[in-house]
């Protein structure tokens, strides 16, 4: 098994003041021309508090409301750029499902697992998710579904089981352990205590195969994603939800997310729904960037995160978006250089108000490091460093600071 740890300096980190703590606008679009978002290809996304990861075919973002992390093959161990499906577990640990392997990304090591160090059946992952209990339940490209203890690996094809494929779009588990596992080709199957009860077009509403995506409401609904159309379970009662239903086309959904309204990315818009009113955002009557949505999340407050098919990431609240790094921030309030732009001595300060681990880097824009200034305990209180620029070629390069579990950066630019 391949264990290796980097650190977060060996990333750029960018200052994006495009978003502010405290927005009014409804939208906000991102994507590779006015960000750092790693590619337009939007693939997932999952929230943490107020920021989100996103995954795309190009790389793994984390944004927080006004910086961004960006890792790829180039500058960390993620074994491959596109990023199919993200799984957060409460202590921060990450699950990442890609097109070669596994990856576990836990404060700065990462762990990867692959058909060669473990025993995945194959090394394409669509999907992830972890039950109540910490396991992690993976869903490959022909290889079935896999249960992983963290210690133990079980699983599940159509040789040694009654799953009804191997190719894995879905998977999660609802509140009485039971696993829903959404297939390709073959519909669904429910895993509950070692017994699958299988569903598909012959036995039930769905009107595809194909199932994309499984979520559960407050109200103890199951909305079912898949290549035309919607389902909503409601104990024995399946109903099936199209245009004629909504008023409005759409035939493809592809994620679902579920909370006072539940919220359905689909290849014609952002649907919602309020209970009673179906709703569509699409390109003509919205900002959204494109139609072909592939994944929705919510954060705490109640702001829409949208992976699209090449438009990057769309963020919508109809009360005004309000992006604030206030989750993530530590004791430090200040930072500044001076004189910017420089062609000789520069002095850093940066205050924090409290003790604490403290790193101050300085990189080019390329992300490689050009020096390290400290990474020791700070005590509380006003900190200065000086620096010589003369020893630089002229240019732009970032500050980077970290100070607990919050990163700054701030530009410097060398005449």
């Amino acid at each position: 098994m391949k264990t290796k740890i980097i650190l977060l300096c060996s990333v750029i980190l960018i200052s994006f003041t495009a978003a502010t703590n405290a927005q009014t606008n409804q939208w906000e679009v991102y994507n590779s021309n006015n960000s750092p978002l790693a590619g337009n290809s939007a693939m997932t996304v999952t929230t943490t508090g107020n920021s989100a990861w996103i995954g795309t075919t190009a790389g793994l973002n984390y944004f927080n409301g006004t910086q961004w992390t960006t890792l790829t093959t180039a500058n960390s161990d993620l074994p491959d750029n596109t990023i199919n499906d993200i799984a957060r577990e409460e202590n921060g640990t990450l699950w990442i499902a890609t097109n070669n392997g596994l990856a576990k990304l836990n404060d700065h090591e990462w762990t990867i697992y692959n058909n060669s160090n473990s025993a995945l059946p194959v090394n394409n992952i669509k999907c992830i998710t972890i039950d109540e209990t910490g396991n992690k339940w993976i869903g490959t490209w022909g290889g079935g579904l896999v249960k992983f203890d963290n210690s133990n690996w079980i699983i599940y094809n159509t040789s040694n089981s009654q799953i009804p494929a191997n190719g894995i779009n879905a998977v999660t588990a609802d509140s009485n352990g039971i696993i829903w596992v959404g297939t390709f080709s073959n519909g669904i199957g429910l895993l509950d205590n070692g017994n699958w009860t299988n569903y598909n077009t012959s036995n039930s509403a769905l009107q595809s195969n194909d199932v994309r995506a499984i979520a559960f409401d407050k109200n103890d609904n199951t909305w079912i994603a898949s290549s035309n159309g919607i389902v909503r379970v409601n104990g024995n009662a399946w109903t099936f939800i199209n245009h004629s239903i909504t008023g409005f086309p759409f035939q493809s959904v592809n994620d679902i997310v579920c909370g006072d309204k539940i919220w359905f990315a689909s290849d014609n818009g952002l649907i919602e729904f309020d209970g009673t009113h179906w709703l569509s955002h699409r390109v003509d009557n919205s900002s959204l960037p494109v139609n072909d949505t592939r994944a929705v999340a919510m954060d705490e407050k109640l702001n829409i995160w949208i992976a699209t098919a090449g438009g990057g990431l769309a963020i919508y609240n109809s009360e005004g978006i309000t992006l604030s790094v206030e989750d993530t921030e530590a004791a430090l309030n200040s930072m500044s250089v001076f004189p910017n732009p420089s062609n000789g001595e520069v002095k850093f300060n940066f205050t924090t108000r409290e003790s604490g681990d403290a790193e101050l880097a300085l990189y080019d824009l390329q992300g490689r490091k050009v020096c390290t200034l400290l990474n020791e305990q700070v005590s509380a209180g006003k900190h200065e460093f000086r620096f010589d620029t003369n020893t630089l070629p002229a240019g732009v390069y970032i500050w980077w600071v970290r100070f607990k579990d919050r990163i700054d950066t701030m530009r410097l630019a060398v005449i």
